[in-house]
C-alpha cells in the first residue's frame, strides 16, 4: 500500500469467461478498522466457490486487473 491514508481497497474474485479463461471481477470493497488492525469487508456478491472454498483478492483501488487470464 502506498503512504497516503487508504479509504477503502477493492475485493476482486475471479470469474470464468469460459474453460480456460477467468477475469478478475469487483465483487465489494474493505475498509480498514478504526480502533485496531484489520478490515470490515462488505461484499455485493459471492463468488462461486472453488474446490469447496471462496477465493477472492484485496487490492488497492486501480489495481483492478481487468484483462483477462489463461487458468
Amino acid at each position: 500500500m502506498n503512504n497516503e491514508k487508504q479509504t477503502h481497497l477493492d475485493v476482486l474474485a475471479s470469474v470464468s469467461i469460459d474453460e480456460n479463461k477467468s477475469k478478475w471481477t469487483r465483487i465489494g470493497v474493505a475498509f480498514p478498522l478504526k480502533k485496531r488492525t484489520g478490515y470490515s469487508v462488505r461484499l455485493e456478491f459471492l463468488p462461486v466457490p472453488k474446490d469447496r472454498a471462496y477465493e477472492f483478492i484485496i487490492v488497492e483501488p486501480g489495481e483492478r486487473k481487468d484483462e483477462t487470464t489463461e487458468e
